[in-house]
């Protein structure tokens, strides 16, 4: 503001983030010396000056702390007057005429006769803490507009709000920390998600920069993370799996889906239109499984064989680009882990209507298989049936009916393994170790098993799926049908 200043004027000065006062002790073009009212000497360029006055009471052949008394006196004057000077009231008298105004116009307008060599300064350091109204330039101040200080006046209520949701917050957690019986309900809102999106980070949660002021403000030093918090006001589990939110995997399905779902699966039941399936099906699968989506059956045409593939046919439910579609396609697949399965479909089909159960109609896609008696694979056959399923089968049942001579299960191990021998000898690799078997029971204990992948059964299964898999993509490839292939 001040292109003037000379040796032993007063001025205020920018210093970092605050308005300093000094009195000038040595210039040049570019530099000054300053004694400061800290009692430091420093250096700083003129481009700094705010304001550069004469002091007639200034002690020039004083003593070094005189001098500094006589600043910091000064520095305590301007700041007493600072607050005094009503910046709304002076912005609404010249904003009515000007864009643009001298500070010395200014400090007319506010002091009048009483004013002295602290008067410009006490207003240029109101300015510069309030930054609503006016704005420093460096030869004048400019008068900012209604529409801007509307704006302004905005930002700075919509920053006063958050310091206030911030304090709010580490006053809950104080109570939290303190062991305050405070439940989730309590907290201010706006706080958990916030907890929640910090908490996504792990160990490096102090990244959340609101979470950390908020836990800065309450003390928190170490012994609580954002994590711990939310277990702490029940809002998760000990066991909540973040990686599912950090990946945004969506675990619960809308309420509009289940609707959907619910009201496909009872129509669509209702209206099966596919070849009914009239031999012997059965199911095999572990005990445990909710969605039971293939079976085999096996019949005879004079000397040949025919295999059936019966996969459940999830399609007949969904209408194409429909809420139910949309929200499937983006799921792409069902995610199983030890503790929880994440369904692809909304339980009532993938655990109901589209999982085949003994003695129910349900929807499929089959795939019939002829074979002469060497088991070499002579036609096959797509179509879209109804099964009514008769046996669901455990894969330790499977094994033990297939250790009995001319079962239905031991005549179906004994195509699958000549498949196997095809295979092998086309040069097909067989993997034959155990399956590391981890889960999480009801009292929350991890479990660990091993699985033999090569029991019968398993073999029996899996040969046919593959069976299935690989006339499937035959058929696609014959017939141009786009499909991804692996």
């Amino acid at each position: 503001m001040s292109e003037d200043a000379k040796r032993h004027d007063i001025v205020d000065y920018f210093d970092d983030k605050r308005i300093s006062t000094g009195v000038i002790l040595e210039s040049d073009d570019k530099r000054l010396r300053l004694l400061n009212d800290r009692g430091q000497e420093t250096k700083i360029s003129a481009s700094r000056i705010l304001i550069a006055v004469s002091d007639p009471e200034f002690p020039t052949n004083g003593s070094r702390d005189e001098q500094v008394s006589r600043i910091k006196a000064i520095s305590t004057k301007r700041e007493e007057v600072k607050a005094t000077v009503d910046l709304p009231e002076l912005w609404e008298v010249v904003s009515q005429d000007a864009d643009k105004v001298d500070i010395e116009d200014l400090s007319d307008l506010v002091f009048g006769r009483s004013k002295d060599i602290n008067s410009s300064a006490s207003i240029l350091r109101a300015i510069s803490d309030d930054k609503v109204f006016f704005k420093i330039r460096p030869d004048h101040i400019e008068v900012n507009s209604p529409y801007r200080v509307k704006q302004t006046l905005a930002q700075k209520e919509k920053e006063a709000e958050h310091r206030k949701f911030l304090a709010e917050c580490a006053d809950f957690i104080v109570k939290l920390k303190s062991g305050v019986n405070a439940q989730a309900s309590d907290a201010p809102i706006g706080l958990i998600p916030l907890l929640e999106d910090a908490a996504q980070y792990g160990k490096d949660w102090t990244m959340s920069k609101a979470v950390k002021t908020i836990f800065t403000m309450a003390g928190i030093t170490g012994e609580f993370t954002p994590f711990q918090l939310l277990v702490k006001m029940g809002v998760w589990t000990e066991d909540e799996n973040v990686r599912l939110r950090v990946e945004k995997v969506p675990v619960d399905f809308e309420t509009e889906v289940k609707h959907e779902a619910a009201s496909v699966a009872k129509a669509r039941l209702m209206s099966l239109n596919g070849e009914r399936i009239s031999e012997h099906t059965i199911a095999i699968d572990s005990v445990s499984t909710r969605d039971v989506d293939d079976a085999l059956s096996l019949s005879s045409d004079q000397d040949d064989l025919i295999v059936g593939i019966h996969i459940t046919n999830v399609a007949h439910f969904v209408n194409h680009d429909s809420t139910l579609d949309k929200h499937i396609r983006n799921r792409a697949t069902s995610i199983y882990m030890p503790d929880q399965v994440i369904p692809m479909l909304p339980p009532t089909l993938s655990e109901h209507a589209a999982s085949l159960v003994v003695g129910e109609d349900r929807p499929a896609v089959s795939i019939t298989v002829k074979m002469d008696p060497n088991k070499r694979i002579k036609d096959f056959r797509i179509f879209l049936s109804a099964i009514n399923l008769n046996e669901r089968l455990s894969y330790e049942d499977a094994d033990t009916r297939i250790r009995t001579k001319n079962t239905l299960e031991a005549q179906l191990f004994g195509i699958a393994s000549a498949l196997r021998e095809q295979r092998i000898a086309l040069g097909a690799l067989i993997f034959r170790d155990p399956e590391l078997v981890v889960r999480v029971n009801d009292k929350s204990e991890v479990e660990v098993a091993i699985r033999d992948k090569e029991t019968p059964s398993q073999i029996l299964v899996s040969e046919m799926m593959i069976l299935a898999n690989r006339l499937f993509a035959e058929f696609m490839h014959v017939n141009g049908l786009p499909g991804i292939y692996r």
